[in-house]
C-alpha cells in the first residue's frame, strides 16, 4: 500500500490550519477591537502582520524545508503555530496580539509550502500536477472551517476559544504528521 496519500494529506492539514487561523481575526474583528482597545485602523495594521510575516518568511522557510525535509519542518512550524495560537488566545494587549500574528504568519508560511515540497520530491512531474491540485483543495477547506464552524466556536467560547480551537487543530495535524510522514 502506498503511504504517500496519507502522508501528503497529513501535511496538508497544516495548510488547512494556516488558512483557518489566518481568517479567524476577520470573524472576530468587532470583539477584538473592543477587548484590545483597538480602532478599526489599528486592528487592520495589527492583523496585517500575519500576511507580511508569511511573505517575508517564505525564503527562509524554503531553506529550512530543503535542509530538514517536510516532516521535521512541519513539526517545528506547527509547534510555532501552537505557540502563536496560545499567544493570541491569551493576549492581554494589542502588542501581544501583534506578536501572535507575526509568529502565526511565519509558522503558517511553512505549512502552506511543506506538502507541495513533499509531493515535488516524491512524485514524477506527471503525478505532481494532480497532487498539487489536491493539496490546494484540501488546504483551502480551511476557508470552510473558518466560516460557520468557527463562528459557532466563537459564539460558544469567544474569540479566545477560537484561537484555542485552531491550536487544537494544529496539534492534531502535528500528531498525524509525526505518525504518518516518513
Amino acid at each position: 500500500r502506498d503511504p504517500f496519500p496519507i502522508a501528503v494529506l497529513a501535511l496538508t492539514l497544516g495548510g488547512t490550519f494556516s488558512i483557518t487561523v489566518r481568517t479567524l481575526p476577520a470573524i472576530v474583528a468587532d470583539v477584538l477591537e473592543a477587548e484590545l482597545s483597538l480602532s478599526a485602523d489599528r486592528l487592520a495594521a495589527v492583523t496585517a502582520a500575519f500576511p507580511l510575516a508569511f511573505a517575508l518568511a517564505m525564503l527562509p522557510v524554503g531553506a529550512v524545508l530543503d535542509r530538514l525535509g517536510s516532516r521535521l519542518s512541519s513539526i517545528g512550524f506547527l509547534c510555532a503555530g501552537l505557540a502563536g495560537c496560545a499567544l493570541a488566545a491569551e493576549a492581554p494587549t494589542a502588542g501581544i496580539f501583534l506578536l501572535s500574528q507575526i509568529v502565526l504568519g511565519v509558522a503558517c508560511s511553512g505549512m502552506m509550502v511543506s506538502p507541495v515540497a513533499y509531493a515535488a520530491r516524491a512524485l514524477p512531474p506527471a503525478r505532481f500536477a494532480l497532487w498539487s491540485g489536491i493539496i490546494l483543495a484540501v488546504a483551502n477547506s480551511g476557508m470552510l472551517l473558518s466560516s460557520a464552524p468557527m463562528a459557532w466556536v466563537v459564539d460558544r467560547w469567544g474569540w479566545r476559544g477560537g484561537f484555542w480551537a485552531c491550536g487544537g487543530f494544529a496539534g492534531v495535524a502535528l500528531v498525524m504528521i509525526a505518525l504518518w510522514v516518513a
